[in-house]
């Protein structure tokens, strides 16, 4: 089931809507995780390259408001509210070679109305998409498939600015708001500073 917006912790990306309107058309974002988001990514009057992401339980895996040429390939589109809510359908979004969490691609009231993955607005091409998975290295899909390797949960902490990876055993792993290994939280309530 996807993700409610009162469960969600933090805002997501976002990516343009600033002064200059195409100030951001030429960044890059790829091989990212972004779990839990209101909006996993929000572009606002922009049009990165988006490539090899893992959106996953968003209440929007993907918004886009206003933005010409978005292409999005490559990426994984797991248990969110909306795939790809595209408020502005005059301006189509490309999004082929994409998984949608069903073999038979995301639902679309029109376009594929027998498929079982993520929702996708109007606005959006979707087909063709992938039928499995996309493998990205340097992802961690132990953690997006929360396999029975190691069960781990992945959170934004907001009041920390950072990411806790949580798992079954009580266990906390905290980062920093770089993204670097900060310290272990043991079940018992020790802390183990990480050094390099």
């Amino acid at each position: 089931s996807s993700t409610s917006a009162g469960d969600n912790r933090w805002q997501g990306v976002r990516i343009g809507g600033g002064p200059v309107t195409d100030d951001s058309d030429g960044s890059h974002l790829s091989y990212v995780l972004i779990e839990r988001a209101t909006d996993g990514v929000y572009l606002d009057q922009s049009a990165p390259t988006l490539e090899y992401l893992g959106l996953l339980g968003n209440s929007d895996g993907l918004h886009v408001y206003d933005s010409t040429g978005v292409v999005i390939h490559g990426s994984n589109f797991i248990d969110n509210g909306w795939g790809i809510n595209n408020v502005t359908t005059g301006k189509v979004v490309t999004a082929t070679g994409n998984y949608w969490n069903a073999a038979n691609g995301p639902y679309h009231w029109e376009k594929n109305p027998d498929g079982d993955g993520d929702r996708v607005s109007d606005g959006v091409l979707i087909d063709p998409w992938l039928e499995k998975p996309v493998f990205i290295a340097g992802m961690d899909y132990a953690l997006a498939n929360r396999s029975d390797a190691d069960h781990s949960v992945l959170v934004y902490d907001a009041a920390m600015g950072a990411f806790v990876r949580h798992y079954p055993d009580g266990r906390e792993v905290h980062f920093d708001d770089q993204g670097y290994h900060a310290y272990t939280l043991e079940p018992d309530r020790r802390r183990t500073l990480h050094t390099d």
